[in-house]
């Protein structure tokens, strides 16, 4: 997980297990508290060599929560959750 300045952007990198090549190219459904995240320019998902990347353009308060990302491909499903906390300088 990686932050940039306090209205910078904030990622979670998620590596899916499984083995890699074309026919185990997961479909990745990114959640926050559990709901599908809709289309939104503030967050930006990306895969890229493996590994599942999800950009929260400037971060507020209300984007704290937790967040999961959940692959799934022929081999199987996984489910990776962490909780992001914002706290704002006094």
């Amino acid at each position: 997980m990686g932050l940039t300045g306090p209205h910078g952007s904030l990622w979670v990198p998620v590596v899916p297990p499984g083995v890699p090549g074309p026919c185990a190219q997961p479909k990745v459904v990114w959640l926050k508290n559990q709901a599908v995240l809709g289309p939104d320019p503030r967050f930006l998902a990306r895969h890229s060599q493996g590994v599942l990347t999800l950009l929260i353009r400037k971060p507020g308060p209300f984007d704290g929560g937790v967040y999961g990302c959940r692959a799934v491909n022929e081999l199987g499903e996984a489910l990776t959750e962490c909780r992001l906390d914002i706290r704002v300088p006094q």
